[in-house]
């Protein structure tokens, strides 16, 4: 095995942005290499001529000659086929990495991403490993396993789609190994990591972050559209970069970065049913819901449980881009099975996509509370309250992930009414300021088509609540009777589908909350009186639901939750239609 003394050894980084090009030189001669440096391709092969290298840092886009054409160059001069290579680059298209890995490069650095200890290492591994393999044979496997998540494959057949309901079960350090490749071959622009850094250092000021957005003029459109949107405050919009920081402070900028270069990153359309408006739409209710929460509470620190909320689910689309065959598999066996999507994540990936969420927010190097806090979205309120004693974060995202739910607000893939109210309790929040906050945010996140607009999208999704409330062959009208209605999750789901009419009902709905007792009496004197059917929904169903109605053709079910938004509505729509039906003989 070659080793050499960094004191001896000689490294030529290649890239034509001096402001990339010259950090990297000058931390790498601060710890004692020999460094060269070119702007393009065809001045490092004049460099290579004279001097001898042992280490190549090189970039794909470059004028003149870029990095692959000086690949292929170098790879034909017999007595640097082996020259260790590393690329450095803000691109990671498949096609390039393939070419590249094929040409002997033996790793990747993205210019957006790394750290000056992630540089170092690598270069200190590539300076001790055995020489490049040969252009002319392809990679290991296991080499183009670390370069590409999901290599390139034939288009599928009949065979392999059928195949593909298969469920492969994976390691899970197998998993976190992959979601750490898969980020790290993601081109996040610089100014997502300044940004963040920034807005958690002390002495920095608005104007220094200000500064550093005005480096991406593209970025900055978008954060303005973020800032100008309902989910920040009303007033006069801002016109420029520095009144959107007077509007939405130091924080509020952090997250309509983060909350862009999400979107952008992960707005894209996939293989599986994971819809990207969908799925940010859910994710942005959050975390207004978060915000809205943490203020009602007068946290400390309220914008943090926002990009908290935002990102909660984001595990869940790393997941999926990483394992998209797995992933596609898991959700149709959810569909078709009704089975917990999180329970399938576990038995095949050995962990949550709630514990993906946490890796991904690590890497990308988000502060630790809010880490913390969406990580932790989908423990239930006894978990949270011996586990996080001090920190209310977790319980707010929570009870905000919940609070989206119940108001059906878009999809991150598992479309379920959860009850919330244990998570309200542990917080101090009553029913009403919970209903409170839930309808200003459904009515606020209305605008949630603009992240779309500005990002290309073709065609806009109606919103959920209306596809759902579509399903039904005929228009439903649902009376629910809740110890705190119209504020708990079953009243708000139905209401935002327009189905409450507690007037002329054709449907009676009983919820039975966490520990609490149903009101049979009332509920059983309802359906005769109405000669309506009914639908209980709580946790537990009671010993004998037959007895719990009236004599008389009125029929009942119980659905535990959680619920599956589309079986709620199917069976609504059912009961009625018997009611109907009944109702037509009789007459």
């Amino acid at each position: 095995m070659k080793t050499i003394d960094p004191l001896n050894a000689t490294i030529l980084v290649v890239d034509d942005t001096a402001i990339c090009r010259e950090p990297i030189v000058e931390i790498l001669r601060g710890e004692g290499y020999s460094v060269l440096s070119a702007a393009n391709g065809n001045d490092a092969l004049a460099l290579l001529q004279k001097h001898a290298v042992d280490l190549l840092l090189l970039d794909v886009r470059m004028p003149v000659m870029d990095g692959l054409a000086m690949l292929r160059a170098l790879r034909c001069d017999h007595g640097r086929r082996e020259l260790p290579v590393i690329m450095l680059t803000d691109a990671a298209e498949k096609s390039i990495v393939l070419e590249a890995g094929m040409l002997g490069v033996r790793g990747f650095l993205l210019k957006s991403h790394f750290t000056i200890s992630e540089l170092l290492s690598r270069v200190a591994k590539q300076l001790s490993i055995t020489p490049a393999p040969s252009p002319s044979a392809p990679p290991p496997v296991e080499q183009m396993e670390r370069i590409i998540s999901s290599p390139p494959s034939a288009a599928p057949t009949a065979q392999s789609r059928a195949a593909s309901c298969e469920i492969r079960i994976r390691n899970k350090n197998e998993v976190v190994e992959a979601i750490r490749r898969h980020l790290d071959l993601r081109p996040f622009p610089p100014v997502l990591h300044q940004v963040v850094s920034q807005t958690n250092s002390t002495g920095v000021s608005i104007r220094d972050v200000v500064e550093t957005l005005r480096q991406d003029q593209a970025l900055s459109v978008r954060v303005m559209k973020v800032a100008n949107s309902s989910l920040y405050t009303s007033g006069k919009p801002a016109q420029n970069p520095v009144e959107a920081a007077g509007r939405i402070g130091m924080s509020g900028i952090r997250n309509a970065v983060v909350t862009a270069v999400a979107i952008d990153q992960f707005g894209k359309g996939s293989e599986t049913r994971l819809a990207p408006q969908r799925f940010w739409e859910h994710s942005l209710a959050v975390a207004a819901l978060a915000q809205s929460i943490g203020e009602r509470l007068s946290v400390p620190h309220v914008e943090g449980w926002f990009l908290a909320g935002l990102l909660h689910d984001l595990g869940r689309l790393v997941l999926n881009s990483a394992f998209p065959e797995e992933y596609r598999a898991i959700l149709a066996r959810v569909d078709s099975e009704g089975l917990a999507l999180g329970s399938l994540e576990r038995q095949t990936f050995g962990l949550s996509h709630a514990e993906a969420t946490k890796e991904a927010l690590s890497q990308l190097r988000m502060p630790p509370p809010v880490v913390t806090a969406a990580s932790l979205h989908d423990r239930t309120a006894e978990q949270l309250k011996r586990s996080c004693r001090t920190d209310r974060g977790p319980l707010i995202v929570a009870l905000a992930d919940r609070l989206a739910h119940a108001l059906a607000i878009g999809d991150s893939g598992d479309p379920v009414l959860l009850p919330f109210e244990e998570h309200a309790e542990a917080l101090g929040l009553d029913p009403t300021a919970i209903g409170d906050i839930g309808r200003q945010v459904a009515a606020r996140i209305a605008d949630t088509e603009l992240f779309y607009t500005s990002h290309g999208e073709a065609q806009l999704l109606a919103p959920l609540a209306n596809e759902l409330s579509c399903k039904s062959p005929h228009a439903l009208k649902v009376t629910v009777m809740a110890p705190d209605a119209p504020n708990d999750p079953v009243s708000l789901y139905f209401e935002q589908l327009g189905w409450i009419d507690a007037e002329r009902p054709d449907l009676a709905v009983l919820y039975q909350p966490p520990g609490g007792r149903p009101a049979l009496s009332e509920w059983r004197s309802l359906m005769a009186t109405a000669s309506i059917p009914g639908l209980m929904i709580g946790s537990e169903p009671v010993s004998d639901l037959s007895t719990a109605t009236a004599a008389g053709p009125q029929h009942c079910e119980f659905t535990r939750l959680p619920a599956r938004y589309t079986m709620l509505v199917e069976t609504c729509a059912r009961l009625s239609h018997k009611a109907r039906q009944g109702s037509t003989v009789g007459a």
